[in-house]
């Protein structure tokens, strides 16, 4: 490994893609910055590659990601996988009878692969039905396929299901927390909170953070020299990993608790400024 190499990991949604566009372009600029420096630029998103590849023709970023919370090392432009670690098939199954049985669930049971969504719907006519759209308010464009026999639902992501998300309604991140302790205690499997009203389930052992290690080791990077960036409960494991572990401004307290940084406002730079900071480190 080289010790002048860098690397730095971003989340994607509310970390460097934000509602506020100046914001956005501000955050653009500055990432730029850091490839000019010759520092490794990955994303390190929640997202399966599919539902995040827009992104990626936005921002500079290397040739690998890490994707869907830690179950995939992908490369970024083509979405091959070159690492995955995807739910038990054999508990799969068990598992998805159960989730889909959790009387706080605002939406259907959603499984990810690295291409698509897949979901149950008994009511659709047809056997199964593709739709191509936005989803999450328009934030989330992606491809969601229904499946009006259970067994098909199951059998279309039985060997690649990587994540499962579960959406609520008027939920604290308490209730959240005490949802996700709950399934990792009965059930095979890692789960972590994004958003604010969101569980989502993977393979045990899938973290981000995990993730970022084999990623930086790949890019011949040592962890003293990884500057990790996000604003949620499911960055805290690659934040806590990095040598330089960042949150946001608007993040979450807990991922506070465990940053070396804190973004500082805009008028003070932004992130601008705190890649500055790592570059000179």
């Amino acid at each position: 490994m080289s010790q002048n190499r860098k690397l730095i990991a971003v989340d994607l949604d509310n970390t460097v893609f934000t509602p506020n566009t100046y914001e956005t372009f501000h955050n653009l600029s500055a990432l730029y910055l850091a490839k000019e420096a010759g520092i490794h630029v990955c994303a390190c998103t929640g997202r399966p590659w599919y539902n995040a590849r827009h992104f990626f023709t936005l921002f500079p970023f290397d040739e690998l990601c890490v994707t869907s919370n830690g179950a995939a090392i992908v490369e970024t432009y083509t979405g091959r996988q070159r690492e995955v670690h995807c739910l038990d098939p054999q508990n799969l199954p068990q598992l998805l009878e159960y989730l889909s049985t959790l009387k706080e669930l605002s939406n259907p049971v959603r499984v990810s692969t690295n291409e698509h969504f897949a979901v149950w719907n008994p009511q659709l006519q047809e056997r199964m039905v593709e739709e191509r759209g936005d989803w999450l308010f328009g934030q989330y464009p992606g491809r969601t396929i229904y499946y009006r026999e259970r067994k098909d639902w199951i059998q279309a992501v039985r060997e690649e299901a990587q994540r499962i998300l579960l959406a609520f309604s008027d939920i604290t991140q308490e209730d959240l927390g005490e949802i996700s302790q709950r399934l990792c205690a009965i059930m095979p499997v890692e789960a972590t909170i994004s958003f604010h009203t969101m569980v989502e389930v993977m393979a045990p052992g899938c973290t981000k953070g995990r993730a970022l290690s084999r990623l930086a080791e790949m890019l011949g990077v040592e962890q003293k020299n990884v500057m990790a960036i996000g604003d949620n409960i499911n960055d805290v494991s690659m934040v806590e990993w990095a040598g330089t572990g960042v949150c946001v401004r608007e993040g979450q307290e807990a991922l506070k608790r465990v940053a070396d940084l804190i973004v500082p406002e805009m008028r003070l730079g932004g992130l601008k400024a705190t890649i500055e900071y790592f570059i000179e480190v």
